[in-house]
């Protein structure tokens, strides 16, 4: 009796999408839970948020300044820079006080084209207004800037002598460019204090402080006064006739 060959079971095919089957959904595996990371980013990004916020509370040094300390402060500079002021106009007048007889002596000697006489004796005053700048205070803008021209002026002056003195050192073409240099220098000082003092004098009479610093003044002054003297010397004096008399 012949014996029966059990028949072999063909392998099963998974069921193709393309073919339009159905294919069953994979199931999650057990314990993922897809919603974990995206709540945890959010974590994070709250305490950052939170840790910088107090950061930065904690470092704020933000000060709210005092109005009334302010208005005082603004009270105490403006006092300051009138005495600033003051100071300059009462400085810039004893120098051109000093200046007058100077600049006298120079202009003469420009119109004449020679040295001035008693140069040392004119650069000791010149030297002594130039020493009286050498410490400027710090003040406004404007005061520095009327303060430094001032300053510059009295070094024009100083240059203009030093200039006649090395002139009267030289000889032929040297001395004669000398000169020439030092009646350049002469111009550039008379027209410098003009402009500077003129700015002393605005500053000045903004605080109130009424002065008159220009050289052309105060040598039409100097002059009037000589002349008055002169004729007041003239008048006192009796004629020789009266005397006999």
């Amino acid at each position: 009796m012949a014996q029966s060959t059990p028949e072999s079971t063909p392998p099963t095919t998974p069921p193709d999408p393309a073919d339009g089957a159905d294919v069953p959904a994979t199931p999650p595996r057990p314990g993922r839970r897809p919603w974990i990371l995206p709540v945890a980013a959010v974590a994070v990004i709250a305490v950052l948020v939170v840790g910088v916020a107090v950061v930065v509370t904690q470092w704020d040094t933000t000060v709210t300044p005092d109005p009334q300390r302010v208005a005082e402060l603004e009270d105490e500079e403006a006092e300051l820079d009138t005495t600033r002021v003051a100071e300059l106009a009462s400085l810039t007048e004893e120098t051109r006080d000093a200046l007058t007889p100077v600049a006298a002596e120079l202009q003469t000697s420009q119109s004449a084209e020679e040295a001035p006489s008693d140069l040392d004796s004119l650069l000791t005053t010149v030297e002594e207004a130039e020493e009286s700048f050498t410490d400027p205070p710090s003040g406004t803008t404007e005061h520095n800037l009327a303060w430094g021209g001032v300053e510059s002026s009295v070094r024009l002056f100083a240059s203009a002598l030093r200039a006649h003195a090395a002139a009267s050192e030289a000889e032929g073409d040297l001395a004669a460019d000398l000169d020439d240099h030092a009646h350049t220098l002469t111009g550039q000082a008379l027209a410098s204090w003009e402009v500077s003092s003129g700015q002393v004098e605005v500053l000045a009479a903004a605080a109130d402080h009424d002065v008159q610093l220009s050289l052309s003044a105060a040598s039409t002054t100097v002059e009037e006064n000589d002349d008055s003297a002169a004729a007041g010397a003239i008048e006192s004096d009796p004629s020789p006739a009266t005397a006999d008399e």
